[in-house]
């Protein structure tokens, strides 16, 4: 096969794989409104890895277990949210919460749409930089550094 072939072929499911994923996570972003669902994964050394869903966020954590292992959720889980007037942590959604046994990075659904959507349409982008754009770039994303520095 030749490489230009083997190429659009790569690009097609890195487009494909791409787009599932942003429909997926329009799918779960609609359901959190309504439930948590969590899938947790036994880690070695008495750790756990999990999944979890909920409030328009989605949610990676690291799990200490203790000694009594059938007190915590292996496989997954939904559960039903109770009805109650939710704040707003954060108004981009982004949040860490660290526990004594437990630590989740939230990441808003909304970003991860985004992301996988962008993944597709980077595939076929073409990507030839001349050393003018790369030192704009540079020189921008200095500035929006400094910018976000600045105002704290």
């Amino acid at each position: 096969m030749e490489r230009a072939k083997i190429i659009q072929y790569v690009r097609i499911a890195v487009t494909a794989l791409s787009l599932m994923a942003c429909v997926l996570c329009i799918a779960l972003w609609v359901r959190s409104n309504w439930y948590v669902d969590e899938v947790w994964f036994p880690l070695p050394g008495n750790h756990g890895l999990g999944f979890v869903s909920a409030e328009n966020c989605g949610s990676i954590g690291i799990q200490k277990r203790e000694s009594n292992p059938s007190s915590y959720i292996v496989g997954y889980n939904s559960v039903a949210l109770p009805i109650v007037d939710y704040e707003l942590r954060t108004f981009p959604g982004f949040f860490l919460t660290l526990e004594s046994d437990v630590a989740y990075l939230n990441v808003p659904y909304w970003f991860l749409v985004l992301l996988s959507a962008l993944a597709a349409v980077c595939a076929w982008t073409s990507w030839q930089f001349s050393l003018r754009t790369m030192l704009i770039a540079t020189t921008l994303v200095a500035v929006g550094l400094g910018v976000i520095v600045l105002s704290r």
